[in-house]
This record gives C-alpha cells, sequence and structure tokens, in this order.
C-alpha cells in the first residue's frame, strides 16, 4: 500500500470498567465524510486492554482497507482475509506494545502439527476459523517461551512475516 495513501478512518473507543455492560461494535460509511469504527473494551488490566485494543483495531482495518483497496476477492475468498486480519492485529500488538503473547493468541504447543480442513470444525465461524489457522503457523516464534518480544531476533523474524505477507496481501 506503499504507493496508495491509507484513507482517512475515524475510531470511537469505548473503555468500560469491570462488572459493567456495554456492547458494541459499529463500521458506519455514510455519503459524507470517512468510514466510522466503534469499539468497546472491557477490563481493568491496562496491558491486557492495550493489546486488545491494538490488535482489534488492526485487524478491523485490514477488513476496511480490504473493501476500500479493492483487494481482489481470490486474495480475501474463504478464511484467507480473516487469517490476514488476525496477523495484523497481532503485528500490530507485537509492534505497539513491544510483546505478544502465546497465551492470548492461543498458539498450539511447538511440537504442533498444521490443521487439516477436519481439525478447523466447521461449526465455528468463517473469522475464528481464520484465527484457528494463523495459530497453527506461529509456534515456531514462540520456540522460546510464551512471549516474543519485539526486539528479539524471533520477533525481528516475525515483524519480516508481517510485512512481507500484509504487502502481498495489498498488492496491486
Amino acid at each position: 500500500m506503499a504507493h496508495q495513501p491509507p484513507p482517512a478512518i475515524g475510531y470511537r473507543l469505548q473503555l468500560v470498567p469491570t462488572g459493567k455492560f456495554w456492547y458494541g461494535r459499529h463500521v458506519g460509511v455514510g455519503f459524507f465524510g470517512y468510514p466510522r469504527a466503534v469499539y468497546g473494551f472491557h477490563g481493568n488490566d491496562q496491558k491486557v486492554m492495550q493489546s486488545e485494543i491494538a490488535n482489534t483495531i488492526a485487524h478491523e482495518t485490514l477488513h476496511i482497507w480490504a473493501e476500500l483497496f479493492h483487494v481482489p476477492k481470490t486474495r480475501r475468498a474463504g478464511i484467507a482475509e480473516e487469517q490476514i486480519a488476525y496477523l495484523a492485529g497481532a503485528c500490530a500488538d507485537l509492534a505497539i506494545n513491544g510483546t505478544l503473547s502465546a497465551y492470548d493468541m492461543a498458539v498450539p504447543k511447538p511440537k504442533g502439527t498444521t490443521p487439516s480442513d477436519a481439525t478447523v470444525a466447521e461449526s465455528i465461524d468463517r473469522s475464528k476459523q481464520g484465527g484457528v489457522a494463523l495459530n497453527h503457523e506461529l509456534p515456531r516464534f514462540f520456540a522460546n517461551g510464551p512471549i516474543l518480544q519485539r526486539d528479539s531476533p524471533l520477533g525481528h523474524e516475525f515483524a519480516a512475516m508481517c510485512q512481507s505477507k500484509l504487502t502481498a496481501f495489498f498488492a496491486p
């Protein structure tokens, strides 16, 4: 996307204290102005909330940009767009917060195998299937422990993979 300016997108984040109820997720595209996205985040742990905010905004922004930049349907088919959206979220979390937790990502143990169609249950929605498929690609980045550090060799390798895959997804 380096050859195109990113579109303006407005975000409204609603931070909700633990124990209180609020649910809201909305993307509005009107005739005037720019797309607007609204998200609610629960929790009282600042680190967890920062991670969730970075991850969610990157994930959902990828979907918005895929539509606005007319990413070919072949790159968006099946669970492909969801898988790259989950990757964008993980990439943003690592880049912004400096760490990525295998526990938060539900990454299988390092000796995990690549999932077959049978292991990605049809009963879960397409978004979750994309997350499951991505998580089976990640164990090698957590070979040194459950927390990936941005400035570690594996963190740099992960960032390079992020750039490569996201660049390929948005390539003209």
